[in-house]
C-alpha cells in the first residue's frame, strides 16, 4: 500500500504503525468518526453481543468510542488437556493473560478486553480439565 499512490487497504493498528503508514478516522455506528487506537478496540468489543462460548464480533459494535472495523483475537484450547503439567501451565498461563497481562496489552497495540469478558474468559479457564496423574 505504502508504495502504491492512492492505494487503500487494511492491516493491524501495529502494522500500520511499524510501517508508517497513514490511517483514517472511520464513522461508526454511532456516527462518530473514530481513529484506530486500542482504547476505540476495547470500546468496540464492550459494545459486542458475546455469546456463551464467548465469541464476539466488534465489527460494527455499540457505542461512540467503538472503532467499527476491529478484530478480535482467539485463543483456543482442549477442555480436557491430556498432560497434567501441560495442562497446569496452560491454565496459569492464560489466567495472566486474562488478569494483571491485560495492562501490557496497549504495549503491543492490542485494546485489552473489558472486564466483563476478560471475567467470563476467566471462569472458562476454571472449567480446563486435567489427568489426576500423569
Amino acid at each position: 500500500m505504502k508504495s502504491t499512490v492512492g492505494a487503500i487497504g487494511y492491516v493491524d493498528l501495529s502494522d500500520a504503525k511499524a510501517s508508517g503508514l497513514q490511517f483514517a478516522s472511520v464513522k461508526n455506528k454511532d456516527g462518530r468518526y473514530m481513529a484506530p487506537t486500542v482504547q476505540a478496540a476495547t470500546a468496540a468489543a464492550a459494545g459486542a453481543m458475546v455469546n456463551s462460548d464467548l465469541t464476539y464480533s466488534a465489527v460494527w459494535a455499540s457505542g461512540p468510542g467503538a472503532y467499527p472495523i476491529t478484530a478480535q483475537t482467539w485463543i483456543i484450547a482442549y477442555k480436557n488437556q491430556t498432560d497434567r503439567a501441560k495442562g497446569e501451565a496452560l491454565k496459569a498461563w492464560l489466567t495472566y493473560v486474562l488478569g494483571d497481562g491485560q495492562s501490557l496489552a496497549p504495549s503491543v497495540d492490542f485494546g485489552p478486553l473489558p472486564k466483563e469478558i476478560a471475567q467470563k474468559a476467566q471462569k472458562q479457564i476454571a472449567t480446563l480439565q486435567t489427568p489426576a496423574n500423569d
